[in-house]
């Protein structure tokens, strides 16, 4: 079976040894990500409706380039430091997302990122 990686050009991948995306065969397979710039800045520090955005945006960008839309996904996972403001991550979510009704997840976690 075929194997493609995707990357997204972030200098952590070959450090830390991963891939934005990986395909096998058929399956594409998403690593999680943070609201992150190419230079390392958070791309939105203050704004968990923007934070989520920008990961989804990160996400569909390594799903291009393996010409399969969004809306092939079938799970997705948020995780958030502060509970307090899924509303906010959901309604991100939902306005990226909301056409095709997947299997979702928001949960509270610790710290997530070099920009926690």
């Amino acid at each position: 079976m075929s194997r493609e990686t995707i990357s997204s050009g972030a200098y952590l991948e070959p450090e830390i040894g991963f891939s934005r995306a990986v395909r096998i065969g058929h399956e594409i397979l998403v690593s999680g990500t943070a609201h992150i710039a190419m230079d390392v800045t958070s791309d939105c520090p203050a704004d968990v409706y923007e934070q989520t955005k920008r990961c989804l945006e990160i996400i569909g960008a390594a799903l291009r380039e393996t010409e399969a839309p969004m809306s092939t996904v079938a799970r997705t996972r948020i995780m958030l430091t502060d509970i307090a403001t899924w509303i906010k991550a959901a309604k991100a979510h939902g306005d990226v997302c909301g056409s095709v009704r997947r299997q979702a997840l928001l949960s509270k976690s610790g710290a997530l990122s070099i920009l926690d």
